[in-house]
């Protein structure tokens, strides 16, 4: 069970940063427990960047379903071709008007 990232270069794995914020959070409550600051400061810092490393994997996730989704809506996919087709009309009439019969044709 485990949320690999394929598109990014670094693969987050939800079990690894599970286990990782799990021994720094322990290692943080021995070194306090035992009087031991170094310990519990390597503990923190390991339990916080996994924590840190999870809290952006989470928001990378949100981001891409909102892109989907604003990818996917009817609304913006009928702008698009809005804007396809005011396109092709500039170039029609450009074309036309230039006398450039290449970019006339591209715009019809």
């Amino acid at each position: 069970m485990s949320g690999d990232n394929t598109d990014s270069s670094k693969s987050f794995s939800t079990v690894g940063n599970t286990a990782s914020q799990a021994m720094g959070y322990v290692k943080s409550a021995i070194g306090g427990l035992t009087g031991n600051q170094e310990t519990k400061e390597s503990g923190d810092s390991q339990y916080y960047a996994a924590k840190g490393e999870a809290d952006q994997h989470k928001k990378e996730q949100e981001r891409e379903k909102k892109i989907n989704d604003l990818k996917n809506d009817p609304k913006t996919q009928a702008g698009q071709g809005v804007i396809q087709t005011a396109t092709g009309t500039v170039k029609n009439v450009a074309g036309g008007l230039l006398g450039d019969e290449k970019m006339a044709e591209s715009g019809r």
